[in-house]
């Protein structure tokens, strides 16, 4: 009995080492996977839908390099988003003044 366990448990420890090995050889590539396509989710609102649906923006897979750079992509973004306020602000039936707050503007 005791040769029987002592066999198992040679073997176990064999195999083991030999899967760390593999696991340590820098030879052995990642494994690829392919581009999927993602349906629509068809539990949430048509509107979220509408938002899902819609195409990625230009540009979203563009990774700064300097704070230069983020700051120009940033402004670019602000910008559109300023050109829709005041058809927004139509829309929501509201009126924005300036005001200074506590010697905030």
């Amino acid at each position: 009995m005791n040769i029987a366990r002592l066999l198992v448990l040679a073997c176990m420890a064999m195999s083991g080492a030999h899967c760390v090995a593999q696991a340590s050889d820098p030879a052995l590539a990642p494994r690829q996977v392919p581009a999927k396509t993602l349906p629509v989710p068809a539990d949430v609102s048509p509107e979220m839908q509408k938002i899902i649906a819609a195409p990625l923006r230009a540009g979203w897979d563009v990774l700064w390099k300097t704070g230069e750079e983020w700051r120009a992509a940033a402004n670019a973004a602000a910008a559109k988003t300023i050109e829709t306020l005041p058809a927004m602000r139509e829309r929501l039936h509201v009126t924005v003044k300036p005001s200074t707050m506590d010697g905030l503007t």
